[in-house]
């Protein structure tokens, strides 16, 4: 079966392959500015940019590295990568509070 592209990913789809993701200089730099900021005590982050950019694909990326299935960034400066839990909420019309509930079950 043909493998059809697409420029969206969906954070919510477990099963994204990540064989094409290629670690470019600025996604490195994003995720020094994470880490960087986490160990100053920051624990929100935004991720903006237009449509098709590759913030849906990094944050699944991210998790990924977190949770050690498969490590992508160059992490000098951070190693602590089982402490974390990853809540996946996508936008919608519905209250967050809702959302976050619901993720949170």
């Amino acid at each position: 079966m043909v493998k059809q592209f697409s420029p969206s990913t969906n954070i919510l789809d477990s099963n994204i392959d990540f064989t094409q993701y290629l670690i470019t200089s600025n996604v490195q730099a994003v995720f020094d500015e994470i880490i960087t900021s986490y160990a100053s005590g920051f624990r929100s982050f935004n991720l903006v940019g237009a449509y098709g950019t590759g913030k849906s694909t990094f944050l699944s990326a991210f998790e990924a590295h977190l949770n050690g299935y498969k490590l992508f960034f160059d992490q000098k400066k951070w190693t602590r990568l089982n402490d974390f839990d990853c809540v996946k909420i996508v936008g919608s019309y519905d209250s967050i509070l809702e959302s976050i509930s619901g993720a949170l079950g």
